[in-house]
């Protein structure tokens, strides 16, 4: 009896295990969760159930998408910064030299800096370049004036513009003149030649007016020294604006030939001052007066006479100055 009544038992207990493993259905008709279970010693059933369908574990990422976190192979995060571009140029397309010896410095400008740069001429018997880019006048006509870097080249025409001197024939030499004549010739001192009436002739001509004559102080601020040789005549006339479009006119008589030599130092002192030595702005300061003092200045001498002159009107002032001896 009492083994028919343990066996009872535990077919019952078998029985409430498999419907727990297997999903019982609710009140409602619903299926409800799986559960586990094992037969304990005592007859009775541990079971351990679930609520419902399993979750997904939200605190992973979700294998099925792309990680947007990381770069997928096709892009990529980093921002690309263009490169410079490199560039190579001068400072003038074009220019004009008027006189044999004149001189003009090129400026280049190169991108990235650093880069070895040379200068070249098409044609040297017209104008030469040395390394630093200054040009110079030899004859009449015109050149290219090239600045290379690696590969690149940047170009400027420089026309050498003047009058050239015509040789005199050989046969043509004037024979020396006899003492009689030698006594009648005029001497330099006694062709008096009034600076200030040809200042007054010129002013008209060329359009001067905004010259004006300077006093000694500024004589002496502007051409040091000058003030200190004895002269029969001396004007200095200058241009008080600022750009200035006109330069200086200088007329000098001196008394003793020996110290013409030293006025054309102290007025080539000046020029060279206003149009400064490339490594930043002259005197002239302004693009277009510096090449004016640079281009179109000019110091002209007759006996005891001395004339310097800086203005674009420069070769006709010249030879106006010229036709008074």
């Amino acid at each position: 009896m009492k083994r028919r009544t343990l066996s009872l038992v535990l077919a019952c207990a078998l029985s409430v295990a498999l419907l727990s493993a297997c999903g019982g259905k609710g009140s409602d008709g619903s299926v409800s969760g799986s559960s586990s279970g094992s037969l304990l010693p005592d007859g009775s059933v541990s079971s351990s159930a679930s609520e419902g369908p399993a979750q997904p574990d939200t605190s992973a990422p979700d294998q099925s998408q792309p990680d947007t976190s990381s770069p997928d192979g096709s892009q990529s995060d980093a921002v690309q910064e263009p490169s410079a571009v490199a560039s190579l140029s001068l400072n003038k397309n074009s220019f004009t030299l008027s006189k044999a010896g004149a001189t003009y410095r090129l400026k280049y400008t190169l991108s990235p800096e650093g880069g070895k740069v040379t200068f070249s001429s098409s044609d040297e018997k017209v104008a030469t370049v040395n390394d630093k880019g200054t040009v110079t006048a030899v004859a009449p006509g015109s050149a290219v004036i090239t600045v290379t870097s690696g590969k690149l080249t940047a170009q400027c025409t420089v026309k050498c513009s003047w009058k050239a001197a015509e040789k005199p024939a050989e046969s043509a030499k004037p024979s020396a003149p006899s003492q009689s004549a030698q006594d009648k010739l005029p001497s330099q001192e006694e062709k008096a030649v009034d600076l200030a009436a040809f200042f007054t002739k010129i002013e008209k001509d060329y359009d001067m007016s905004s010259m004006e004559a300077a006093d000694s102080e500024l004589i002496e601020n502007c051409y040091p020294g000058l003030s200190a040789i004895q002269t029969q005549q001396l004007a200095v006339y200058m241009c008080m604006m600022n750009p200035s479009p006109n330069g200086d006119v200088v007329l000098v008589q001196v008394k003793d030939s020996k110290d013409v030599d030293a006025v054309k130092a102290i007025l080539q002192a000046r020029i060279q001052y206003m149009v400064g030595d490339g490594n930043g702005p002259g005197g002239a300061w302004y693009p277009e007066p510096t090449e004016m003092w640079e281009n179109n200045s000019r110091i002209v001498t007759h006996g005891n006479y001395v004339m310097m002159v800086a203005d674009f009107e420069c070769e006709n002032i010249v030879n106006a100055f010229n036709a008074l001896f």
